[in-house]
Protein backbone atom coordinates (compact mmCIF):
# COMPACT_ATOMS: atom_id res chain seq x y z
CA UNK A 1 0.00 0.00 0.00
CA UNK A 2 0.93 3.30 -0.90
CA UNK A 3 0.75 4.71 2.92
CA UNK A 4 1.99 8.20 2.96
CA UNK A 5 0.51 8.83 -0.57
CA UNK A 6 -2.94 6.83 0.15
CA UNK A 7 -2.91 9.37 3.70
CA UNK A 8 -2.52 12.48 1.92
CA UNK A 9 -5.03 11.92 -1.11
CA UNK A 10 -7.18 11.51 1.45
CA UNK A 11 -6.95 13.90 3.46
CA UNK A 12 -7.05 16.16 0.30
CA UNK A 13 -10.72 14.17 -0.21
CA UNK A 14 -11.45 16.23 2.94
CA UNK A 15 -11.82 12.78 5.07
CA UNK A 16 -11.73 13.23 8.59
CA UNK A 17 -8.70 12.03 10.99
CA UNK A 18 -10.38 9.52 12.60
CA UNK A 19 -11.72 7.86 9.15
CA UNK A 20 -8.16 8.11 7.45
CA UNK A 21 -6.72 6.30 10.91
CA UNK A 22 -10.17 4.00 10.56
CA UNK A 23 -9.07 3.34 6.95
CA UNK A 24 -5.45 2.69 6.94
CA UNK A 25 -6.36 0.08 9.70
CA UNK A 26 -8.69 -1.68 7.78
CA UNK A 27 -6.30 -1.50 4.73
CA UNK A 28 -3.17 -2.37 6.68
CA UNK A 29 -5.32 -5.58 7.97
CA UNK A 30 -6.28 -6.61 4.87
CA UNK A 31 -2.50 -6.88 3.74
CA UNK A 32 -1.63 -8.70 6.65
CA UNK A 33 -4.08 -11.24 5.92
CA UNK A 34 -4.25 -11.11 1.84
CA UNK A 35 -1.24 -9.57 0.30
CA UNK A 36 0.12 -6.29 -0.62
CA UNK A 37 -3.00 -4.04 -1.95
CA UNK A 38 -0.73 -2.74 -5.17
CA UNK A 39 -0.05 -5.99 -6.10
CA UNK A 40 -4.05 -7.05 -6.24
CA UNK A 41 -4.42 -3.97 -8.08
CA UNK A 42 -1.64 -4.86 -10.70
CA UNK A 43 -3.05 -8.09 -11.17
CA UNK A 44 -6.65 -7.46 -11.52
CA UNK A 45 -7.47 -4.08 -10.42
CA UNK A 46 -8.01 -6.08 -6.99
CA UNK A 47 -10.83 -8.14 -8.16
CA UNK A 48 -9.71 -11.43 -6.75
CA UNK A 49 -9.23 -9.38 -3.57
CA UNK A 50 -13.08 -8.41 -3.91
CA UNK A 51 -14.68 -11.72 -4.72
CA UNK A 52 -13.05 -13.15 -1.70
CA UNK A 53 -14.93 -9.93 0.36
CA UNK A 54 -17.63 -10.57 -1.18
CA UNK A 55 -20.65 -11.37 1.67
CA UNK A 56 -24.36 -10.84 1.03
CA UNK A 57 -27.43 -10.90 3.28
CA UNK A 58 -28.25 -13.67 1.62
CA UNK A 59 -24.93 -15.23 2.84
CA UNK A 60 -25.78 -14.17 6.58
CA UNK A 61 -28.87 -15.38 6.09
CA UNK A 62 -27.56 -18.88 5.51
CA UNK A 63 -25.60 -18.49 7.78
CA UNK A 64 -22.23 -18.91 5.80
CA UNK A 65 -19.00 -18.46 7.21
CA UNK A 66 -16.43 -15.27 7.03
CA UNK A 67 -14.93 -15.89 3.41
CA UNK A 68 -12.03 -13.73 4.33
CA UNK A 69 -8.75 -14.77 5.77
CA UNK A 70 -9.25 -11.76 8.31
CA UNK A 71 -9.93 -12.81 11.97
CA UNK A 72 -12.79 -10.64 13.52
CA UNK A 73 -15.84 -10.85 15.96
CA UNK A 74 -18.96 -9.28 15.49
CA UNK A 75 -21.53 -9.39 12.33
CA UNK A 76 -19.58 -10.76 9.41
CA UNK A 77 -21.30 -8.94 6.77
CA UNK A 78 -20.85 -5.47 8.28
CA UNK A 79 -17.36 -6.84 8.94
CA UNK A 80 -16.89 -7.56 5.38
CA UNK A 81 -18.73 -4.60 3.96
CA UNK A 82 -16.06 -2.40 5.98
CA UNK A 83 -13.40 -4.12 4.78
CA UNK A 84 -14.52 -4.30 0.66
CA UNK A 85 -15.36 -0.53 1.21
CA UNK A 86 -11.72 0.53 2.21
CA UNK A 87 -10.62 -1.62 -0.78
CA UNK A 88 -13.23 -0.08 -2.59
CA UNK A 89 -11.86 3.48 -1.47
CA UNK A 90 -8.16 2.71 -2.08
CA UNK A 91 -9.03 1.41 -5.46
CA UNK A 92 -10.05 5.21 -6.59
CA UNK A 93 -6.72 6.69 -5.35
CA UNK A 94 -4.86 4.36 -7.26
CA UNK A 95 -7.25 5.12 -10.24
CA UNK A 96 -6.66 9.30 -9.34
CA UNK A 97 -2.88 8.29 -9.24
CA UNK A 98 -3.03 6.30 -12.74
CA UNK A 99 -5.11 9.07 -14.48
CA UNK A 100 -2.76 11.96 -13.17
CA UNK A 101 0.21 9.96 -14.37
CA UNK A 102 -1.23 9.40 -17.93
CA UNK A 103 -2.00 13.24 -17.96
CA UNK A 104 0.95 14.31 -16.98
CA UNK A 105 3.04 11.76 -19.40
CA UNK A 106 0.66 13.20 -22.29
CA UNK A 107 2.16 16.76 -21.67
Amino acid sequence: MRKVEYTRWLDQQKYEANTIKTQIHRLERVEEYHGDLDEHYAKNHTAGLMDTLSYTIDHQQRDRPNPSQIPFDGNIYNNIASYRDAVKRYCRFRDAEEKLSRHAAAR
